[in-house]
């Protein structure tokens, strides 16, 4: 599958501790197409934050065999720990 490069910034949230998943869909340039929730037990602020910083992110392509007309999917997990 693809590997995803993504290294958000800190939520600005305290006191959240918990994880987000999200399923995403992205199309043959690397754009998101779907960002969706997969598995949350955080409030829903700091989910809408994290799939925002998400949508912020451009995927590139680490696999070279992949061909190039085709999108993909995958998921992404957010550990969230309270500072």
């Amino acid at each position: 599958g693809s590997r995803y490069n993504l290294k958000p910034k800190e939520d600005p949230y305290e006191n959240e501790t918990g994880k987000v998943v999200f399923r995403i869909g992205i199309d043959a340039d690397g754009n998101i197409e779907s960002v969706q929730v997969v598995e949350s037990n955080v409030s829903p602020q700091v989910v809408k934050w994290y799939r925002d910083e998400v949508y912020k992110t451009s995927f590139s392509r680490t696999s070279a065999s992949t061909p190039s007309d085709k999108g993909a999917s995958g998921t992404i997990t957010f550990i969230i720990r309270s500072r």
